[in-house]
């Protein structure tokens, strides 16, 4: 798959490979959560889990490159400051930053990048989707 890199922006060749989705296996029982209600709807399409911007540390949770959408899950210790996590609040600072910076990117890349939030989990249907996102799974 084809990409522009970060800052650069030059085109560059990643290896999906090493992405592919495993649907029984996720970074969290919300993602689980979250794979599992989109496996009937994604199972034909190439699905990205963890793929890696390019030229950064930053990891998108999941990728549907047929859609071009990136659906992110965002636990309530990703919204606020917890000490655990951001150490300090300069460190939560950095988080908000890269989540912009991930977004610009996703667009530079002509990706629709929307945030899946865990109070939205038991909220989830194919309706849910067209009303908050305007998307169609």
């Amino acid at each position: 798959m084809k990409v522009k890199k970060y800052k650069s922006n030059k085109e560059i060749s990643i290896n999906i490979n090493k992405y592919k989705i495993n649907w029984q296996k996720s970074q969290s029982k919300g993602q689980q959560i979250l794979q599992d209600f989109l496996y009937p709807y994604w199972k034909d399409s190439l699905i990205l889990q963890e793929m890696r911007v390019p030229g950064t540390l930053w990891r998108f949770d999941l990728v549907n490159c047929n859609k071009k959408l990136i659906i992110e899950y965002s636990p309530v210790h990703h919204r606020e400051y917890t000490p655990f996590f951001h150490k300090h609040r300069l460190g939560y600072l950095k988080v908000i930053q890269s989540d912009i910076k991930k977004e610009q990117w996703a667009e530079t890349n002509n990706f629709k990048l929307i945030e899946v939030q865990e109070e939205d989990l038991d909220l989830l249907s194919y309706q849910f989707f067209i009303d908050k996102f305007d998307i169609y799974l």
